[in-house]
């Protein structure tokens, strides 16, 4: 058994047991339990929890350094909750698709090769593909010697909305809404006469 020497504050008696590890814990778990409580209120909470271990008494400006050095974004999550945690700090909006032409995603990409264009000079090709976000397919694309605009990207989509002339590709759809200045949903093709 280890005997301390050094006190916060006032603690009657011996020590059992004790180190200041435990000491941090229990500090950092009462400011990560909801409902979010002030600085005085752990503070009074911690004075109980080392009367009751029989730890030294933590100060008020030992309790208030603990909690002051917590990452905000555990905080949150440990008095907000996860929901809370996600709208600040995650970085993404994440959605996927639970079904086909659900979802719907734009991509721009500079290819790798050299080709020439109208004028004889080379230029780098972007292109610019619509993905079903569920089935990762292909729904349409177009190839363009233009860097990506609303045009480029329109004809994409409008490829990805009409019926392909290969019998393979069955992706297709129509358009529902729109999403700042992008398309984002499709539904699913009707089916064709006979068969």
């Amino acid at each position: 058994m280890v005997q301390a020497a050094a006190h916060d504050g006032d603690h009657p008696g011996p020590l059992t047991g004790f180190s200041d590890a435990q000491r941090l814990a229990a500090i950092e778990r009462l400011a990560l339990r909801p409902p979010r409580r002030s600085i005085a209120v752990i503070h009074r909470q911690a004075v109980s929890v080392a009367t009751a271990q029989r730890w030294p008494v933590p100060g008020y400006s030992t309790v208030h350094e603990i909690v002051r050095k917590l990452d905000p974004a555990l905080v949150a999550l440990g008095v907000e909750g996860s929901k809370r945690y996600r709208e600040m700090y995650e970085l993404v909006h994440r959605r996927e698709a639970s079904k086909p032409n659900q979802i719907w995603q734009a991509d721009h990409t500079e290819l790798a090769i050299w080709v020439r264009d109208p004028r004889g000079q080379p230029a780098r090709p972007w292109l610019t593909e619509i993905e079903d976000d569920h089935s990762r397919a292909i729904a349409g694309y177009a190839v363009n010697l233009e860097a990506p605009s609303a045009l480029s990207t329109a004809l994409a989509f409008r490829q990805a909305i009409w019926r392909k002339a290969e019998p393979g590709w069955h992706v297709c759809g129509t358009l529902l809404t729109c999403r700042q200045r992008s398309v984002v949903l499709a539904v699913n093709c009707p089916p064709e006469r006979g068969a």
